[in-house]
């Protein structure tokens, strides 16, 4: 007697929730680059290769061996969604590495703090998941050097990303960068020469490897 009705009700109730389901899917897919929308990102590299190679050619004429060398980075950054698919926001960060070789008893330790803004533009979307971009970034670097004179130098650089949306509130990414860049020292944590040059940004991903994660403020 009450069989039709609890199906009836049932199949409302599925339909009911597969509509949520699907406004709410999406929203997720609009609101990622949608004008108004506020991003954390954490951009990180990690490196156990040689990345600094003029560094290491300095030992080359002494040596064969290579020193052991490991480096890291980390870049907080803000988003803001001034227009859709394009955001500003400013950046910080820090960068340190180490050359180790035992023969030549070497140790050498290098830092960089840095701060200053970049704007980043999406230009393509597959699947509604799958995202790429482009980035313009411009910091104020502090280079530190141990025994050696510190350096301040001015650095900007265009940078290639992919984005894949998780869900509402995260996005993971890759980052080629560098594919453009303007350093205004050729002391610099990055080993780029000095003034705008084009660099193998994919050599620079294998040697020094450049990810994140992004977070849905509001």
């Amino acid at each position: 007697m009450f069989k039709k009705p609890i199906f009836i009700f049932c199949i409302l109730l599925f339909k009911a929730t597969f509509a949520q389901y699907k406004a709410k899917t999406n929203i997720t897919q609009q609101n990622f680059t949608t004008k108004g929308t506020h991003w954390l990102d954490l951009n990180l590299g990690l490196s156990f290769f040689i990345s600094n190679e003029a560094a290491l050619n300095e030992f080359a004429v002494i040596t064969n061996e290579k020193p052991d060398y490991f480096g890291f980075l980390i870049q907080p950054k803000y988003q803001y969604f001034i227009k859709n698919k394009l955001s500003i926001g400013p950046h910080m960060g820090f960068g340190h590495e180490n050359l180790f070789e035992n023969s030549l008893d070497l140790d050498q330790s290098n830092q960089v703090y840095f701060a200053g803004i970049q704007t980043e533009y999406y230009f393509l979307k597959l699947k509604n998941i799958f995202y790429m971009s482009t980035e313009l970034e411009a910091s104020l670097q502090y280079f530190r050097m141990i025994s050696v004179d510190s350096n301040v130098y001015f650095k900007s650089g265009l940078n290639f990303i992919i984005s894949f949306l998780i869900n509402d509130d995260f996005v993971v990414f890759v980052k080629l960068s560098d594919i453009i860049s303007y350093t205004s020292s050729d002391e610099n944590f990055y080993n780029l020469d000095k003034g705008f040059t084009i660099n193998n940004t994919f050599n620079n991903f294998i040697n020094f490897p450049q990810f994140g994660i992004r977070y849905n403020l509001f």
